[in-house]
Formats: C-alpha cells, sequence, structure tokens
C-alpha cells in the first residue's frame, strides 16, 4: 500500500477571477502514462474549481449543484 500526499501552491500572478479557466480532466489514454499525483491533482483542480463556482449559492443549492456535478467528477 502507498500513499500519496499531493501539495500545490498557486501563485497570485493579479489574475481575476473570471480569467480562470476551467481545468481539464485527463484523457482515459493520457491515464496510463501519467503518475498518480497528477491525475489527483488533475481531479482535485477540477473539483475545487466547480466549488468555487458555487460559492454564492445558498446551502440547498450548493448541495444540488454538487450532486450534479461533482458526483461525476
Amino acid at each position: 500500500m502507498s500513499t500519496v500526499t499531493v501539495h500545490a501552491y498557486v501563485p497570485s500572478n493579479g489574475n481575476s477571477e473570471e480569467e480562470i479557466k476551467e481545468p481539464l480532466l485527463p484523457k482515459k489514454e493520457e491515464i496510463p502514462r501519467m503518475i498518480p499525483a497528477e491525475v489527483g491533482l488533475a481531479y482535485c483542480n477540477k473539483l475545487f474549481f466547480l466549488e468555487k463556482l458555487f460559492r454564492d449559492l445558498t446551502p440547498e443549492e450548493r448541495k444540488d449543484r454538487c450532486l450534479e456535478t461533482e458526483v461525476p467528477v
């Protein structure tokens, strides 16, 4: 059994949130050529991006949107 820890540092470059593009998930054929940490980071980036989109919603709306969009990820 092995443990993978993902540490990410995103420097602030002054970009507004509107300029941040949605992270893409790796395609199934790309995954075997990637290390597990790269795959994990891609999925974490996608989930954090989605969470950021929902931050202004009510808790009930956020839950519904998360179930619609994050569960499939």
